[in-house]
């Protein structure tokens, strides 16, 4: 389908036809995505580098994303595709919803977002909110964040440390690490890096913890680094 740039009223005003005409003729080029548009109070177009750059209050939105911030940045640079989204804001946000009741929901202080490969980096006082389904869903607070391809791609986290909470119908898992990587489609994480991980039992510290989220069965790999140490949590009062 084609896609369908949509720029502010202002822009409109200040933009002459000719120039219009040559920015719509370089950017009408397939993508994946439908349709969408961006809105925003002022935008800067440099036809020469084909960057173009909305300002003040910009969103962008399509069949399955919503992203807003202080500044959007698109940019063509091949055989006049709209490549990737930049998006930045203090903070950004970004949110995705799946036809199949998954959403993916995040702020970030920079986002950059590829089209054709739905990829997403993040980076900067990261707060994600990931919902798999009612029974299973995800929060992470990092530094950096990835995913190789959007809804169910590789997701990956930094932070020094980062903190990720699983929930589950029957058990809340929280962790801190240095490093997690989520394989969505296995619902397999993997903690590296100074982990600790709480249960309503036990408390975990190791190099690294496996844990499968369909299972819920944890593994804990030998490591030169770290020996693993558990300690048993007191009970609440009732």
């Amino acid at each position: 389908m084609l896609l369908t740039n949509k720029p502010s009223r202002l822009l409109m005003a200040r933009i002459s036809a000719i120039g219009l005409l040559l920015f719509f003729q370089s950017n009408t080029a397939v993508s994946r995505e439908s349709d969408w548009g961006i809105t925003s109070e002022s935008s800067v177009f440099d036809l020469a580098n084909r960057v173009l750059r909305y300002t003040g209050n910009a969103k962008f939105t399509s069949e399955n994303v919503r992203v807003a911030g202080n500044q959007i940045e698109t940019n063509s640079k091949n055989r006049g595709e709209t490549e990737s989204i930049k998006i930045s804001g203090h903070p950004a946000h970004f949110t995705f919803n799946d036809p199949s009741n998954k959403k993916i929901d995040f702020t970030a202080e920079n986002i950059n977002y590829v089209l054709k490969t739905e990829s997403i980096n993040a980076r900067g006082n990261i707060e994600l909110n990931l919902r798999e389904n009612a029974n299973n869903q995800v929060k992470i607070s990092s530094q950096k964040l990835s995913f190789a391809s959007l809804p169910s791609g590789l997701l990956t986290a930094y932070g020094n440390p980062l903190e990720v909470t699983i929930s589950q119908p029957e058990s809340t898992l929280k962790a801190t690490a240095s490093e997690l990587v989520y394989n969505q489609k296995t619902q397999q994480f993997e903690l590296t890096g100074k982990v600790k991980l709480t249960t309503e039992r036990e408390t975990i510290k190791a190099h690294k913890i496996h844990y499968n989220g369909e299972t819920r069965v944890m593994q804990i790999p030998k490591s030169p680094n770290q020996q693993v140490e558990m300690t048993q949590n007191k009970k609440k009062e009732q």
